[in-house]
């Protein structure tokens, strides 16, 4: 998996993905005497290059070898409308301190101009976080968390008056205003010249795969205060966020997921306390449990699986095969056990 990251405070490192492999065209060589007759000549058109966290053609000027960036992103009432969620390949959303809920946004094959507001890490990002090894974003953390990220041996960028990666909103009230440029902070990754690789723990298919119910909308109990809901956009064929029963709205491009998967599992009180005086949360994020894909307007049980912290989040089939994800982006919620209901329409 390539050599280990350093975690440095205000810093951070490029991320490489092995490139795929050169491919040659085979030739032969033609005698001018011969005589050639005419034939069908089969396509040489290169297959297009896929995105290992969407399974979408890259644009042209998009870098395989480039960074994965990981960014805490808030997600109070002060904190919306967000910037940069709509272009993440990946979000895992989990419960936080108040019953509210907070984003872990991964980029790799897009980058939008801005991300925020940026907030603070949590345990459960270094569960997350250790097989991706990405340079990480956030706005810090209390002391385990950050001596727990020191072990893992990541990179972060963190807020810091000499460089420019992060600025302060006017528009926006304190404590919500923290932002990121993204081109800033990719070149503020890239001084550092220890590099790492990541595996996809994706597998996507175009084909929609058997099975499964009609499921046009979704809506999960994160807490007794956040609902996150999901409805079905034929249209644009992605599912649109709903927060708290309202469409979630974003200052850029629109939230759409072509996967939505609802991990279910145990999520209580952990260590003591935040300013407000609220335990932290803990999230168990190894072993396995229940799951649910939503993808092309259906629903599908599945399972999740995730035997170490150094390996990778699955998604399963109830046979024990990764879960075919739809091209497309996805959205991750770390739900509590009883936080899904029944029906789905």
């Amino acid at each position: 998996m390539g050599r280990r990251h350093r975690f440095a405070a205000v810093a951070g490192t490029a991320l490489v993905l092995l490139a795929p492999a050169c491919r040659s065209t085979p030739s032969a060589e033609v005698s001018e005497s011969e005589s050639v007759t005419p034939s069908p000549v089969e396509s040489e058109t290169e297959p297009p290059i896929l995105a290992p966290l969407t399974g979408l053609p890259i644009d042209d000027d998009v870098d395989l070898d480039g960074p994965l960036m990981a960014v805490k992103v808030e997600n109070t009432s002060a904190a919306r409308p967000q910037a940069g969620l709509g272009s993440a390949d990946v979000v895992y959303e989990q419960l936080v301190e108040g019953g509210v809920t907070r984003f872990l946004a991964m980029y790799h094959s897009r980058f939008p101009e801005v991300i925020g507001p940026i907030r603070s890490a949590r345990l459960v990002d270094i569960d997350l976080l250790v097989p991706y090894r990405p340079m990480l974003v956030y706005s810090g953390a209390r002391g385990d968390v950050t001596t727990a990220l020191v072990r893992t041996g990541l990179i972060a960028l963190l807020p810091d008056d000499g460089q420019p990666v992060f600025y302060r909103d006017p528009q926006r009230s304190k404590s919500h205003d923290l932002f990121t440029n993204t081109q800033r902070a990719l070149e503020r990754g890239s001084t550092y010249d220890e590099v790492g690789t990541f595996e996809s723990p994706f597998v996507f298919d175009a084909e929609v795969p058997r099975g499964g119910r009609t499921a046009t909308n979704l809506e999960i109990r994160m807490s007794g205060f956040s609902r996150t809901g999901w409805e079905w956009d034929d249209t644009a064929q992605v599912y649109r966020r709903l927060q708290d029963g309202d469409p979630h709205e974003v200052v850029d491009d629109e939230i759409g997921a072509a996967n939505v998967v609802v991990v279910l599992t145990d999520i209580g009180p952990g260590a003591c306390c935040d300013t407000a005086g609220n335990p932290f949360v803990a999230t168990r994020m190894t072993g396995g449990g229940p799951a649910v894909v939503l993808r092309d307007g259906k629903r599908y049980d599945a399972r999740w699986n995730k035997d170490a912290v150094s390996e990778h989040l699955t998604i399963e089939t109830p046979d024990g095969d990764l879960f075919p994800f739809a091209p497309g982006r996805t959205w991750i919620l770390l739900a509590p056990m009883n936080g899904l209901p029944d029906d789905t329409e």
